[in-house]
């Protein structure tokens, strides 16, 4: 998992365009964590996805099944057309859950939770789950996005509990008062050069040196150019650094996307003339090609030597 991930990408693009998110390994914009529906995967018919590759333990592939509405039914180490106990969808007002149960249905393992708005926004999201087994407590989670006059994210809160006290159920009833906060993010849009557009989030919990600013680059297409995090004090392992910035950059040609991604930091600090000396380190790159039909094909890495490896590589199922 790259430091370089946005988790509410997807969330700021919805919000720009129906577009599908960027990239499941690089940025981490999870279609099917935030929206009960891939849309992509409903209009192409997909019925499976399987991501082979040889980082993925145990068996070295991943597969995502969906039912012929394009939600997601299970996910498995292997591919197979026998699914004992999907994921059960249930609509109630403006709510939907979605339920994994295990053990011939009789044990439900975790949910999630997706109110909705009119306008299709997701107002909350609550993911719960005994992943593993405990009988009196389970892990539960919590997000809130609120939205300007012109439906841009204008604010996200999260909540998350490790152990939260009880039985794992759907009915039950979760505050957010009962939860930790963990992270506050506003936002704000700029336009800029070129019909390019600016999104700032700016996090605003903790002590202030240590408080992040996220900015994103989106060009006239709504693609994204340049993502960057930056921190008065951050950490990368167990190291601190003044001035860290994690910087994401996308160059497009056709089907093909070239991924670089790096960090800066200053190593010698003034309190009169600020950064005397910045610092970049390595930049690794990735190259992402997708099919034609807009669904992801492969994805490699580069050794040092500028040698190809594969990463990913995705293939489909269809109904």
């Amino acid at each position: 998992m790259r430091l370089y991930c946005f988790p509410l990408l997807f969330i700021l693009r919805c919000n720009l365009s129906n577009a599908q998110p960027f990239h499941p390994v690089t940025d981490q914009a999870p279609v099917d964590k935030y929206s009960p529906v891939n849309r992509l995967v409903k209009k192409l018919g997909i019925k499976s996805i399987t991501d082979s590759s040889a980082f993925i333990s145990p068996e070295g592939i991943h597969v995502k099944y969906y039912d012929t509405a394009g939600r997601l039914i299970a996910e498995l180490n292997r591919l197979t057309d026998s699914i004992p106990t999907p994921f059960l969808y249930q609509y109630r007002g403006d709510t939907i859950y979605r339920l994994r149960y295990i053990r011939n249905d009789t044990v439900l393992a975790s949910y999630q939770r997706y109110v909705i708005n009119q306008k299709g926004q997701l107002l909350s999201f609550l993911d719960c789950g005994n992943y593993y087994l405990k009988k009196d407590s389970y892990y539960a989670g919590y997000e809130e996005f609120h939205y300007d006059e012109k439906n841009r994210l204008k604010s996200w809160i999260s909540y998350t509990k490790g152990e939260y006290p009880g039985k794992l159920s759907a009915s039950l009833q979760i505050p957010a008062t009962s939860l930790e906060m963990n992270d506050l993010v506003y936002y704000s849009y700029q336009p800029a050069k070129k019909g390019r557009r600016l999104i700032i989030g700016k996090h605003a919990l903790g002590e202030i040196n240590n408080r992040k600013t996220d900015s994103i680059l989106i060009d006239d297409q709504n693609r994204m150019m340049r993502l960057s995090t930056f921190s008065p004090k951050g950490t990368m392992g167990e190291m601190v650094y003044d001035h860290l910035t994690n910087i994401a950059t996308r160059s497009y040609n056709e089907r093909t996307v070239i991924a670089s991604f790096y960090s800066t930091y200053c190593r010698a600090m003034s309190a009169k003339n600020g950064c005397l000396d910045m610092v970049e380190l390595d930049t690794e790159k990735e190259e992402i090609i997708y099919n034609p039909d807009g669904t992801l094909q492969i994805v490699y890495g580069f050794y040092p030597s500028g040698e190809k490896y594969v990463v990913d590589k995705y293939h489909y199922r269809f109904y």
